[in-house]
């Protein structure tokens, strides 16, 4: 699954690559789902679906979803493509949303992505070489598919961790001192 809004800077032609290698090396019944609105003045996403695939399954575009759906579907995702070049510096929130599904997350090796750090997420160059890591990732990640305790235990793992870091969990007086200086007013 493809998630967000479907810019020009999501990597989507890699992604439409990697899809059509990996399905073609005998995997037909790899479903592909761009998940989010198509902005067709950066790409024509549905245009490039249509002639990649005349005919048969290809790959979906849902058009906008509401938070709510969309983390319907990055919970039930095998596999979230977080990818985007050029970053601008900028961090994804859909990243950590994937991760904490439980799927498997692909994402760019560049800017703040490489930062969030899970076993969920795995990190691909951009360049010449993306496609070919995509490729790989896609195979390895449905080769894995089914695997609904392992996915179980990353999404506590992940929930554990996101625990861990959260105000409370770092700051265990935060809420006592915002109390106290509140009271002071």
């Amino acid at each position: 699954m493809v998630p967000g809004f479907l810019s020009g800077n999501k990597m989507l032609y890699e992604i439409l690559m990697a899809f059509r290698e990996a399905s073609a090396q005998g995997h037909p019944d790899m479903k592909l789902l761009f998940a989010g609105e198509e902005r067709e003045q950066e790409y024509r996403l549905s245009e490039r679906i249509n002639a990649l695939w005349p005919t048969g399954i290809r790959p979906q575009v849902t058009g906008y979803l509401s938070a709510q759906d969309l983390d319907i579907l990055l919970g039930r995702a095998d596999l979230s493509l977080v990818l985007r070049f050029p970053t601008y510096g900028e961090s994804s929130g859909i990243l950590p949303r994937a991760a904490m599904g439980g799927g498997d997350v692909i994402t760019v090796n560049i800017g703040a992505y490489p930062e969030f750090e899970s076993a969920a997420v795995q990190t691909i160059p951009v360049g010449a070489g993306a496609v070919a890591a995509l490729t790989d990732g896609l195979l390895r990640s449905h080769a894995q598919r089914g695997r609904g305790e392992a996915r179980q235990s990353r999404q506590n793992k992940e929930a554990t961790q996101a625990k861990a870091l959260s105000p409370q969990a770092l700051y265990p007086r935060l809420r006592q001192w915002l109390d106290d200086v509140w009271a002071m007013q």
